[in-house]
């Protein structure tokens, strides 16, 4: 028989409005604001060393993450989605990001391109400040 449209637009949206999603969502996006910022000090630095490299190689884990929440959300929300300046944020995002990972993977561009393309990631840091707020009117 399986699942009806209607269905799985339902479960997705109790999966999206469920609060261990929220807390799940929260937990990365901070992992991943800290990760971006000790990067970025290694950056301004010009370091590059095993510690450095191993922060560089979460980077693909986030961003699957972060497309797939960005995926999941707008299939919860319709059309909506794109109603928040926010969730453009994240979609912009998430697609400087993917770009970011496949020149780095292809080595389609300079390094000094790379860098630029890096400080998308304190855009969505950025965006802690917002959910902590969320939170806070909790």
């Amino acid at each position: 028989h399986g699942f009806q449209v209607t269905d799985r637009k339902h479960y997705i949206q109790a999966l999206v409005g469920a609060a261990a999603f929220e807390l799940v969502s929260f937990l990365v996006l901070l992992a991943y604001a800290i990760v971006a910022c000790l990067t970025a000090s290694y950056d301004a630095d010009q370091t590059e060393n095993q510690f450095v490299a191993s922060l560089n190689a979460t980077e693909p884990y986030f961003v699957a993450y972060f497309a797939l929440e960005v995926v999941v959300r707008a299939a919860a929300e319709g059309k909506k989605y794109l109603m928040s300046g926010w969730n453009i944020l994240d979609v912009f995002v998430v697609l400087v990001s993917v770009i970011q990972l496949l020149v780095e993977m292809f080595n389609l561009a300079p390094l000094r391109v790379l860098r630029s393309l890096r400080m998308a990631r304190i855009l969505r840091s950025a965006r802690l400040v917002h959910v902590l707020k969320e939170f806070r009117l909790l």
